[in-house]
């Protein structure tokens, strides 16, 4: 299965991608929010884990293009 992380705290993006490799999960990471929907056409997770703020940037608009 394919996960694609956005989170824009690399600690946490970090912690994430460790935990998730190591139970066997293929994962796609970016620290940019304007990335999520190339990636996510590109290499079609199965599950998007998106950050709800990166900077001063909502998430929302950028779900909203992944689903079209």
């Amino acid at each position: 299965m394919k996960i694609l992380i956005a989170d824009d705290e690399p600690a946490l993006l970090n912690f994430l991608e460790r935990g998730l490799r190591a139970e066997g999960y293929e994962c796609i990471v970016t620290k940019q929010l304007h990335e999520v929907s190339a990636l996510a056409q590109k290499h079609a997770p199965s599950l998007i884990i998106l950050d709800r703020l990166f900077a001063d940037d909502d998430s929302i608009n950028e779900i909203q293009n992944i689903r079209q």
